[in-house]
């Protein structure tokens, strides 16, 4: 098992490098955050967490589609059926968001406390075998040769994750927002 500590995160945070194929797709996922940027910081402003982490999980669970919640995805207008089950329904997709993000008030904007969250929102399954999480790191360096969980529980050590990963969107939206 991999130790998830935040020194463990932000060291991976800190030598990720982008892979070159897939700046094109990295740069779709960083645009579908930004676009979303003001409604992200309300929800943040109101959740006492980094609106960074309010985009990233919406873009990871949802594609940003607002009519779609963080929690896995599904409509927020319904109750949900796939885990967690039985959540919901909400009368807007913030109400939705606050209600996920509730016990998660007051988490610091680290990049490492933001990839601690983001792996255990998604399941320790990857650290479980000794691998980084291609939620986290699909795209870089460390997202290379890690398998894949195809089905909830089923995990294949020869799929791979089209899925552009949360660390990297991090990275070039914090960047972004230097400038």
């Amino acid at each position: 098992m991999l130790e998830l500590t935040l020194e463990h995160y932000e060291s991976l945070y800190d030598s990720m490098r982008e892979i070159p194929e897939w700046r094109k797709r990295i740069s779709i996922s960083e645009s579908a955050v930004l676009n979303n940027e003001p409604l992200y910081r309300r929800v943040a402003m109101d959740a006492g967490v980094p609106w960074e982490f309010v985009g990233l999980l919406h873009l990871m669970e949802a594609g940003c589609n607002t009519h779609r919640q963080i929690l896995n995805g599904q409509h927020f207008d319904a109750v949900t059926t796939i885990v967690p089950v039985g959540r919901g329904p909400w009368d807007t997709w913030e109400d939705s968001a606050l209600e996920a993000l509730a016990k998660l008030r007051g988490m610091p904007g680290t990049p490492g406390m933001i990839a601690m969250e983001l792996e255990r929102w998604n399941g320790l399954g990857y650290a479980k075998r000794g691998v980084n999480s291609p939620y986290l790191w699909s795209g870089t360096n460390h997202g290379l040769g890690v398998g894949k969980f195809v089905l909830d529980g089923k995990y294949d050590a020869k799929a791979v994750s089209d899925q552009v990963g949360a660390m990297v969107v991090l990275r070039r939206v914090r960047f972004r927002n230097l400038g």
